[in-house]
Parts: C-alpha cells; sequence; structure tokens
C-alpha cells in the first residue's frame, strides 16, 4: 500500500485488503521535527503493522536523527535523501558496476533482506514461552547483528540494545544514524561460535557469556545466510546481565 497516511490510504482498508508491505507516506518525516506527536504515532503504526505481519517502508528520511528513530521503533526498510538522491539510469549502471556508494541489494538476495526486516526487534518471540516481556521492567534489549567477513555490523536495534552497545564501546552514539554501523570489537568466542553452529531458526539461549567485563544471559536467533557474500545475519536478545566479580 502505498502513500499510506495520506489520500485513500486509511487504516479501514487494511481490514477489507491483504497487504504484504506499508509505504508511509513522506509527510510523516516532513513533521518529524515538529511535534511529538508524530514520534506516537509512527511508533504505534509501525508496531500496529508489525503484529499484521505487514513489512514497512517509510520515505521522505532525510537525517541521521530520522534514521536512528525510524531504526530503534522497528520500521523495516527507510528510502529518501539520506540514502541517495534519484539520478539518471546511466550513472546508476556506472555506479553499479564500480561497486562504490550504497551496497545495491542483487535479485537473490531479496528474500535475506525481507527476513531481516520482517523480524520484529521491538517485541521478543521466544516460541517455548520461557520468558516475556512481563518479567522484565522496560523494553528488552534486541537487535539484528550481521556477520562478515571484515567484522560485526548493527542491522537493526531497538532503544535499550542501542544504549546497551553504546554503553560496552561496541558502537559510539554518533554511529547510531549512520548507514552502516560496524561494531568497534567483536563478541566473545563463546557467542560468535554460538552464531556459526545454530543453522536452524529457532531461538538458542547461550548462558554465562562474557562481554566487556559482565556476564550475560543471551539469546540468539539465525535468520539466514546471504546467498551472494555468505554473511550471516542474526537476531540477539540479551535478557540478564550481570558484574563478571569474582
Amino acid at each position: 500500500m502505498d502513500d499510506f497516511g495520506s489520500g485513500y490510504s486509511s487504516l479501514n482498508l487494511l481490514q477489507k485488503f491483504d497487504v504484504d508491505l506499508i509505504k508511509f507516506d513522506m509527510s510523516f518525516m516532513r513533521e518529524f521535527s515538529e511535534s511529538k506527536r508524530n514520534h506516537v504515532i509512527m511508533t504505534q503504526l509501525i508496531q500496529m503493522a508489525r503484529k499484521l505481519g505487514i513489512d514497512t517502508v517509510v520515505e521522505g528520511v532525510e537525517t541521521a536523527d530520522q534514521v536512528k528513530f525510524l531504526r530503534e521503533i522497528g520500521a523495516g526498510k527507510l528510502q529518501g535523501f539520506h540514502f541517495a538522491k534519484p539520478i539518471p539510469l546511466e550513472e546508476w549502471y556506472t555506479i553499479t558496476e564500480a561497486n562504490i556508494g550504497n551496497i545495491i541489494e542483487r535479485e537473490a538476495e531479496v528474500d535475506y533482506y525481507d527476513a531481516i526486516t520482517r523480524t520484529n526487534v521491538m517485541e521478543l518471540d521466544v516460541a517455548d514461552g520461557s520468558i516475556s516481556t512481563n518479567e522484565f521492567l522496560g523494553q528488552i534489549p534486541t537487535g539484528i547483528l550481521e556477520l562478515r567477513n571484515d567484522g560485526l555490523y548493527v542491522v537493526c536495534y531497538n532503544k535499550s540494545f542501542a544504549n546497551f552497545l553504546v554503553k560496552l564501546g561496541f558502537v559510539e552514539q554518533s554511529d547510531l544514524g549512520h548507514i552502516m554501523i560496524k561494531q568497534k570489537a567483536l563478541p566473545s568466542e563463546q557467542f560468535l561460535q554460538a552464531v556459526q553452529t545454530n543453522e536452524g531458526k529457532d531461538w538458542v539461549l547461550v548462558e554465562d557469556a562474557k562481554e566487556a567485563g559482565l556476564i550475560m544471559d543471551v539469546y540468539i536467533k539465525r535468520i539466514g545466510q546471504n546467498p551472494v557474500n555468505g554473511n550471516i545475519a542474526f537476531a540477539v536478545s540479551v535478557i540478564a546481565i550481570k558484574s563478571d566479580v569474582s
């Protein structure tokens, strides 16, 4: 559904038609700095779409602050001048062939990236019911990371996970609005081994993982492996943290 939030694109249509993707009208981003109501409305609309199993695209994204906010509320895909401006087709071919600038999604990668953007980082969905958000004070730190040959990259995150990464020194606060966010250090071998050996799509509990002077229990779920470059995407939820004091 295109231009959601303007014209004939209304909430009522979601009851009448099966929609697999909602594209939010750029008017939402035009009002981004004008009113806090805008933030509340966007947050609730994005979560409504998530709960209905609908992927999301937000158009008109022009600033790093908007990128940071939209990532924190679980927006799937972002579009706007912050990433690239419209260019002639010939110029696009030149950039693609030179392999410079933003990463161009290949046709073979579509399912991989769709699986990433459909993963909800706002609510933990551990199937066995062993934990729930009601057992915690606040939002469970949850994000999506991508393991590449040159390091670990942060793809999506909720606000608690972003704060967690900053406090542990994995990223800087100023990194959170960037298109690409590379962690400054890799996590423990125990953590990496769990990522690389878990080939299923179920959550796996990694207990007593040691990171930056802390001991934590972490749920990890493999989302998929990029068929073109072999990158591995996985979701992470931190459910318990304590100081590593011996």
